[in-house]
């Protein structure tokens, strides 16, 4: 079963901001390079730690939430779609993919479908917004 979802994301972040695009100039997103201590809307929390690609075009992450899961990340720019396409599996076949079709130098917005460590599967919307720098 599916459930449908709505969250919005806010970004503590820390560290170093770097394009990591190859065609920077057409995504206005820039990333982190470093760690980020991520915190949901409805109190959730993860640590992520940032690496742009050393071959290819975008960027790896490893998430662990509070509750201990682990995820792998790889997050890159669809330069014919306009669009950023995130896709991370983890602990007990949990998975995402995120499309990010609003991109903006401060905020993501797309359709997410998420499976839970625990095996919810959810579809909706997702928001990425920095709150601080």
């Amino acid at each position: 079963m599916v459930g449908v979802y709505s969250a919005v994301v806010l970004w503590m972040v820390t560290g170093l901001v770097a394009p990591a695009f190859a065609d920077a100039p057409n995504c206005p997103w820039q990333w982190l390079v470093g760690t980020w201590q991520i915190q949901e809307d409805y109190g959730f929390k993860s640590r992520v730690v940032w690496k742009k690609l050393a071959v290819g075009q975008g960027a790896t992450d490893i998430w662990e939430d509070d509750e201990g899961s682990k995820f792998t990340e790889l997050m890159s720019w669809d330069a014919n779609k306009k669009q950023i396409v995130s896709t991370g599996f983890g602990t007990n076949n949990g998975y995402w993919i995120i499309r990010f079709t609003e991109v903006t130098g401060s905020k993501l917005a797309g359709t997410m479908t998420y499976r839970t460590p625990q095996g919810t599967t959810s579809e909706g919307e997702y928001v990425l917004k920095i709150c601080t720098q």
